[in-house]
């Protein structure tokens, strides 16, 4: 068993704290937080900003980068940012 595929591929666990009671999803204020970690969101296939305190650190799917997170989950990310048009 590969450890690095799991890490992507295990639920983040979002805290209830951290989700709306009505719809589950997660609270605005939770994504603006400057003290804030990466996990990867398998159902959107993207890294996604969240709280640190939303995810318990002992989770494998948290990051500290974006970077981080897209080197790990999505290795085969293109930069179309950096691209010409």
């Amino acid at each position: 068993m590969d450890l690095d595929d799991n890490e992507c591929e295990s639920p983040a666990n979002i805290s209830d704290e951290c989700l709306n009671d009505q719809t589950s999803e997660i609270l605005p204020s939770k994504l603006l937080s400057q003290d804030s970690i990466w996990y990867y969101e398998i159902e959107a296939r993207a890294c996604k900003k969240i709280e640190k305190s939303c995810i318990p650190a002992a989770n494998s799917n948290r990051f500290l980068t974006r970077d981080a997170c897209q080197k790990q989950c999505i290795p085969n990310v293109v930069q179309t940012d950096t691209q010409g048009i």
